[in-house]
């Protein structure tokens, strides 16, 4: 099924959904995950993700505790990206593309399309030019700018880091 919407709804759409993400700007995890997920120490960026734009597959964050299993979102970069129907590499992405997830990896922990489980990825909701996303050095959401925010995980990941992206169709 092919959904069409006028331009200037899908506008009102887009507006309405970077008001929602930046309604996280500055929040912990543990005032966004209601499984009580929310260790300082853990990688939320997909848990956000997954909560954020309500996306459960793969492992999810009720899971990891006996009376919350089943329940909450995705906590793994890689099984997102991995059953997301359109994926591929940030330049490849079509230019009318306004919304979907944004990855940062570096480019040998993809094998063709497929990401790898390398503790070097991370994930964020794009949005027109902004990409709203986890930082776990801070622990809070955060939003930047899609070269800011490349060119901060080649900092961390290395020079070989690379951007990706999915649309937020999940199989």
């Amino acid at each position: 099924m092919s959904l069409h919407f006028s331009t200037q709804f899908f506008k009102m759409l887009l507006d309405a959904l970077e008001t929602d993400l930046d309604g996280y700007l500055g929040k912990d995890i543990k005032d966004i995950c209601d499984t009580g997920y929310d260790a300082s120490n853990v990688n939320h960026c997909a848990h956000f993700v997954g909560h954020a734009m309500g996306i459960k597959t793969g492992l999810v964050c009720g899971s990891m505790k006996w009376e919350t299993r089943g329940k909450g979102a995705s906590l793994r970069v890689n099984e997102i990206y991995n059953a997301a129907k359109t994926r591929g590499t940030w330049s490849s992405k079509p230019m009318s593309m306004k919304l979907g997830l944004a990855y940062v990896t570096p480019s040998g922990n993809m094998n063709g399309d497929t990401m790898g489980q390398s503790s070097l990825k991370h994930v964020g909701v794009f949005i027109r030019e902004s990409i709203w996303h986890y930082s776990n050095t801070g622990d809070k959401v955060v939003k930047h700018a899609p070269t800011a925010w490349h060119n901060l995980f080649k900092g961390a990941y290395g020079s070989s880091t690379q951007m990706y992206y999915s649309s937020l169709e999940i199989s």
